[in-house]
């Protein structure tokens, strides 16, 4: 990570190689996540209530064990592709309110996207509409935030060194859901 630091990373060949390799990925990881999350929960109330309950007319709940390894994986795979996304990504050269606005929202959809399925669980399917919109709006930030870092990189634009309070909020937000996702780890063991 201390090489995201640096901001030269298209004057380092294995580097860019490599931040070039893995923002390719995440553009079709991006692609292959509408398919298979609508595929798995359904992005309609009627298919996602289906998926946490079976038969709306007779409903029974998931196990919570799948619920908790949903979680479990999800929750790990997320922020960690977060934190390498976003360090990728601030080094592209626009207004700091911008990548905050967008890491920002990555971070929170993907939080609320996690957490409303325990919300659903326990609470109520009327939080199915949450876990839909936080999923569309993680979605819509990342593919942004791949897509802006893409350009940078695919083309001859600058990059521009990160600004200490980025790479500080950065850390303090990898920091809280590290936090988050050993607490949901009690409750996976």
């Amino acid at each position: 990570m201390r090489f995201f630091i640096s901001s030269n990373i298209k004057n380092n060949p294995p580097l860019y190689l490599t931040v070039v390799l893995f923002l390719i990925s995440s553009f079709v990881y991006w692609v292959i996540t509408w398919f298979v999350y609508g595929e798995r929960y359904g992005l309609t109330y009627r298919k996602m209530f289906t998926y946490f309950f079976s038969d709306p007319e007779f409903p029974e709940k998931i196990p919570l064990s799948q619920l908790l390894e949903d979680v479990h994986i999800n929750f790990f795979l997320l922020i960690v592709f977060l934190i390498v996304l976003a360090s990728i990504f601030i080094h592209k050269c626009m207004r700091d309110s911008v990548k905050y606005a967008l890491i920002g929202t990555a971070f929170l959809s993907a939080v609320l996207e996690i957490a409303s399925g325990f919300l659903i669980y326990f609470l109520s399917p009327i939080f199915i509409y949450l876990k839909i919109a936080s999923f569309v709006s993680f979605q819509i930030a990342t593919g942004l935030m791949v897509a802006f870092a893409l350009k940078l990189y695919l083309s001859k634009e600058k990059e521009e060194p990160p600004e200490r309070a980025i790479l500080y909020t950065l850390v303090f937000v990898f920091t809280s859901t590290a936090i988050l996702f050993v607490v949901v780890n009690f409750f996976y063991s």
